[in-house]
């Protein structure tokens, strides 16, 4: 099986995240792995709500959900 790992920052694909990424120098930022099958994302509604309440609770605004959409296109 092959697997690809892809990172987006933004909405930039990258190679790897900067040291100097404020998320990565201070930790704020939400985190979440989501599953692709054949280019869909599995239980995607789940992680609308999920990706929605990690922002709130850190106080960061949350791109809604076009954005996240946008950006699994890229994946």
């Amino acid at each position: 099986m092959s697997e690809e790992t892809s990172i987006l920052v933004d909405g930039e694909p990258r190679a790897a995240i900067s040291v100097l990424d404020r998320g990565l120098m201070y930790g704020d930022g939400v985190f979440r792995t989501i599953r692709l099958e054949a280019g869909r994302a599995v239980w995607w509604q789940d992680h609308l709500a999920k990706l929605a309440a990690d922002c709130a609770r850190l106080g960061l605004a949350c791109p809604g959900p076009e954005v996240w959409a946008a950006d699994l296109q890229q994946l």
